[in-house]
């Protein structure tokens, strides 16, 4: 029975359909936390100043890029390259230590994450914080598939 569920588990990780799924999932995630920002870049930017950590004359800059790239992010994982995973990866890292440091400094901040409800919401930012660790590992599970992938069919045209 052990080994069945070995197996199963096996068999799921190394399938290219969970590879897919995942990929899709998160490709549609960051571009829809994108869009809505994109679509409220006045409420995004606000988000932003709570945290303090920006000088003002760098939010808006900052409240229309961080959207941009999470669109580019979720265009290019769609697309399965490497540099859309690399990004997302280090969009995570810094939405968490972001989340981190307000975390530390016990500010009651809104995470600016997704809608503008959201925003709006008091969202509790350690679940927040968990919901992206949950995403950085997606992410680098899918980096070392990619290039798991990558190496085998560069091993099979070398055949």
């Amino acid at each position: 029975m052990m080994y069945s569920a070995r197996y199963f588990t096996k068999s799921l990780i190394s399938s290219f359909w969970t590879y897919r799924l995942l990929r899709i999932g998160i490709a549609a995630l960051f571009l829809w936390a994108g869009a809505v920002k994109l679509g409220h870049p006045t409420v995004f930017a606000r988000a932003i100043a709570e945290y303090s950590i920006l000088p003002d004359v760098l939010i808006a800059p900052v409240a229309l890029g961080i959207p941009i790239l999470e669109v580019l992010a979720g265009i290019c994982v769609l697309l399965d390259t490497a540099f859309g995973l690399r990004l997302t990866f280090g969009l995570l890292l810094i939405f968490m230590s972001v989340l981190a440091f307000a975390m530390f400094k016990g500010m009651d901040v809104d995470c600016g994450c997704f809608s503008a409800e959201e925003i709006r919401s008091q969202n509790n930012l350690k679940l927040t914080f968990f919901r992206d660790l949950v995403l950085t590992g997606t992410v680098l599970f899918l980096l070392y598939r990619r290039r798991a992938r990558m190496l085998t069919e560069k091993i099979q045209s070398n055949s």
